[in-house]
């Protein structure tokens, strides 16, 4: 368990803790809620794809997004237990309209907007990358699957042919032998 000192919370975390956790709750009120629960707070084994750790608060059932920043746990947002990864693209993008900041009002410099930004692009491209390469595997998935019904369905229609020309054999041979009611059925009437 994490010290309770050891976490601060931006104003973007605790936005997105009501936004995705506790929609019921004020500013003020969900501030108090994830600082009474720290006490419980755990480190989780796996970090988010770009390297910001994770910890777990079971009793609110939210994962809180830190890096450590200044001798503190900066905690950048709050995701429910559900929610598999936040796109930092996503994240960013918010982060820049709460705070008005663009890259040309902004007091950081042009080099650190630049990381910034192509930090945030190379996510970006992997999460595409990531997204069609799932896509392509489900619809290869899909495509093996809609082959074998088709060839299952093949083999049910030869099947039934098979049975079916059987059947105009036996008819033709009772026709041949006199019989009037295999004459109507090779004919498609029925038999009087």
């Amino acid at each position: 368990m994490a010290n309770v000192q050891e976490f601060t919370f931006t104003t973007h975390a605790i936005d997105r803790y009501v936004q995705r956790v506790n929609p019921e709750a004020s500013y003020t009120d969900a501030k108090s809620q994830l600082v009474q629960n720290l006490d419980t707070v755990r480190r989780q084994k796996q970090n988010t794809r770009d390297g910001s750790n994770r910890w777990l608060l079971p009793k609110l059932k939210c994962v809180l997004v830190t890096r450590r920043e200044e001798g503190t746990n900066l905690v950048l947002t709050i995701i429910t237990q559900k929610m598999e990864e936040v796109s930092e693209v996503d994240e960013f993008r918010e982060w820049v309209e709460e705070l008005g900041e663009s890259p040309i009002a902004s007091k950081k410099s042009p080099l650190e907007w630049r990381d910034i930004l192509s930090r945030v692009t190379s996510l970006e491209k992997k999460r595409l990358q990531r997204d069609c390469s799932d896509k392509l595997r489900l619809l290869q998935k899909a495509e093996k699957q809609t082959e074998a019904k088709i060839t299952k369905y093949k083999s049910q229609i030869q099947h039934l042919s098979n049975r079916v020309a059987k059947l105009e054999k036996f008819l033709a041979k009772k026709a041949c032998e006199g019989d009037t009611d295999a004459c109507y059925l090779l004919k498609g009437q029925t038999p009087a």
